[in-house]
């Protein structure tokens, strides 16, 4: 495993997160109103000498919270230098997680893992590897080139739907497991909120779409109803390119130097290729997409 140097912070770096404190941001603009009224303003000056002890009680006060700003962000950089090796592991510990859950997804595609390496495989990717491996003939009689074409296929085809389902529960029990697992020591470990949100977007969409697999709602043929299959298909190729976005972002935390792209973006469409780039750029979009798809999915289904 490769250690994570500890890096210190440059002093923009700590500038910068001194004002997005809100104490720290409102004292600094207290001292330069302070110093910009007596400069500016002859009443100002007036009333300052006028009420010399207000005055300094005020600059004493603002003093003092820039003070306790400065020192929150010094005991909160050393902290954060302290537990460095131990993020480094919990990060690289749920990254292997959302790699395990995005096999999973592909192994209830194509019945197959994506890479040919099977002593990397969670013990869950292995019962999904399985339990596909059960019914050969159904990959058999349909084989596409993409993600997308693939699952639109397999959506009516009854003897994939409890396969399916099989599977992607498994792809859920591997990321909430993950997450308990790794989550309360990342946060411990001071990890970054905006690694940890996006992994729990991509459990959230995974467990949407155990839904459409339930026999409840299935068709009397036992297939997954028309009416979900094009929402079904835009959120589960959406939860793919999720999760090789939250891989290569979790990668970019740890080794914020050097780019690293994903080997699994050759597993995504060119359309979806350019939706990770879009991601990578504007973070934000992530979420309010995958929302998005969801909700499209969720509207269809009865009782949600």
């Amino acid at each position: 495993m490769r250690h994570l140097p500890a890096r210190s912070p440059s002093i923009g770096k700590v500038s910068t997160s001194l004002l997005r404190r809100p104490l720290g941001l409102v004292s600094l603009l207290a001292v330069i109103g302070v110093a910009f009224a007596e400069v500016a303003s002859k009443s100002a000056r007036q009333t300052f000498s006028t009420y010399p002890a207000s005055l300094s009680l005020l600059t004493g006060f603002v003093t003092l919270a820039v003070t306790a700003s400065i020192v929150d962000q010094i005991v909160g950089n050393r902290a954060s230098l302290r537990w460095e090796d131990v993020r480094g592991i919990t990060l690289k510990g749920l990254n292997d997680e959302i790699r395990s859950a995005r096999d999973i997804l592909w192994i209830a595609l194509f019945g197959r893992a994506p890479y040919n390496l099977p002593f990397e495989m969670s013990e869950q990717a292995r019962r999904a590897l399985e339990r596909a491996g059960e019914a050969p003939s159904v990959w058999s009689d349909h084989v596409r080139d993409t993600a997308r074409t693939q699952l639109y296929e397999l959506l009516s085809d009854a003897r994939w739907t409890p396969i399916g389902a099989a599977v992607v529960h498994r792809a859920t029990q591997q990321i909430r497991e993950g997450l308990v697992r790794w989550a309360p020591m990342t946060a411990l470990a001071r990890g970054d909120y905006h690694v940890l949100s996006p992994v729990a977007k991509v459990a959230d969409a995974i467990e949407v779409l155990e839904f459409p697999l339930d026999a409840d709602v299935l068709d009397e043929k036992g297939c997954v109803a028309a009416r979900y299959r094009k929402a079904m298909c835009d959120l589960w190729c959406h939860t793919l390119t999720g999760c090789v976005y939250v891989e290569e972002n979790i990668v970019e935390v740890l080794y914020p130097a050097r780019h690293w792209p994903s080997t699994a973006r050759g597993l995504l469409s060119p359309h979806e290729q350019d939706e990770l780039k879009d991601w990578l750029v504007h973070p934000e979009s992530f979420k309010r997409v995958t929302t998005n798809r969801q909700q499209d999915l969720k509207d269809l289904l009865p009782n949600w």
